[in-house]
């Protein structure tokens, strides 16, 4: 099943939200690992010079000399071991009034500190924008920092970006079709005032993500590939970070030695066996806010949230199952002829009733999840 997303706040850049499917979710991370510094330092000042005055510039080293004066740059020298705290404070702190932001320098921190600080600073931001709901990119010149910094934020962030030889490509995209996933373009930078321009698809982006999952379902090294290919590891491995392709004449042989076709090393990536659905929690109606709105895959969920002595209902008439978790609070579930009362952590599933509307009986906010459940058949 592919992954579910909603258009979100641009990437500053037109080609690279298309390449994105939208742009940014609400709360995305986005590591933006870089050869040289001036690709991923393009990229960040696109982000916050296309909506200024939402946008904040936070420098853990030198701060950049920026265009929109507008922005808000603050420089964040820290001061160990005292200072991790101060500074994640000041970072979401400052996405809480705008929230566009850009964090540089994780570099220097790690020259200066080590990687676990770096890791550390990192660890502790990233989840509390994601919570926030805040956009926040990160510049990391790559062979400026160990790999063991660019394994662990990778795996923390939404939003991986690899940058290098003029192209860009798309190495994790949460929240994003499958599609998204290994996507590379033409990037073009000409200027610090100056748009980056996302061109054209790159079939060699297509084939490395192809040589990747290949290589992982018949469980072969890059060596055990070449030798197929007849070719160098090296060569291999350039297909697969998307620096060179291989000739036609290499993908025949290859795709004989490993009884498939020329299609399959160049094919769609192949549907993810999970669903992923993520939500701006700001974007409420009435107390509900949609997490996973997708009647084609089977349910809706939804999260309700109830203000004292708040009545609220379905978002929509449902024929089938309906399913109410509470998470917090005392609630009143109206069935027309029936009416439990449900408490935090209480489970109720409706198959013939639907349900009317539901009231906060508690002294504080109410919190529960609706999911209406496909009819069973």
């Amino acid at each position: 099943m592919a992954a579910l997303s909603t258009s979100g706040a641009s990437s500053g850049v037109s080609g690279l939200d298309d390449l994105l499917e939208g742009g940014l979710l609400a709360g995305d991370n986005v590591v933006l690992l870089g050869e040289h510094a001036a690709a991923e330092d393009a990229l960040a000042r696109a982000f916050v010079s296309h909506r200024p005055t939402d946008s904040a510039w936070i420098a853990l080293d030198e701060p950049p000399a920026l265009a929109h004066t507008e922005i808000e740059v603050t420089r964040l020298a820290l001061q160990l071991p005292a200072d991790l705290e101060t500074a994640t404070a000041t970072i979401v702190r400052t996405a809480t009034a705008r929230p566009r932001l850009v964090v540089s320098g994780l570099h220097t921190v790690e020259a200066r500190h080590g990687s676990g600080v770096a890791i550390e600073l990192y660890r502790r931001c990233c989840p509390r924008l994601f919570e926030l709901g805040a956009v926040a990119c990160w510049p990391v010149p790559r062979p400026a920092v160990a790999p063991t910094v660019v394994t662990t934020i990778g795996q923390i962030a939404q939003v991986v970006i690899e940058l290098r030889n003029g192209a860009l490509r798309v190495a994790k995209a949460e929240g994003r079709s499958s599609r998204v996933q290994g996507a590379m373009a033409e990037l073009r930078t000409e200027g610090p005032d100056t748009e980056p321009q996302v061109g054209r698809d790159l079939v060699t982006g297509r084939l490395g993500e192809g040589l990747r999952r290949l290589r992982g379902r018949r469980n072969l090294t890059q060596r055990q590939l070449a030798e197929l290919a007849m070719v160098t590891p090296a060569a291999i491995s350039q297909a697969e970070s998307g620096r060179r392709g291989l000739s036609l004449e290499t993908l025949v042989v290859l795709s004989d030695a490993l009884g498939t076709g020329i299609d399959d090393l160049l094919g769609d990536v192949p549907p993810r066996g999970h669903v992923l659905a993520r939500r701006d929690a700001r974007s409420v109606q009435d107390g509900a806010t949609p997490l996973f709105d997708a009647p084609e895959h089977g349910s809706s969920v939804y999260r309700i949230r109830l203000e004292r002595g708040a009545v609220g209902r379905p978002p929509f008439t449902h024929k089938g199952p309906e399913l109410v978790l509470v998470a917090r609070g005392l609630v009143l579930i109206d069935l027309g002829a029936d009416t439990p009362v449900m408490r935090g952590g209480d489970a109720l599933r409706v198959a013939e009733d639907a349900i009317a509307r539901w009231r906060n009986l508690g002294d504080d906010e109410a919190e529960l999840f609706w999911l209406a459940e496909a009819p069973t058949r």
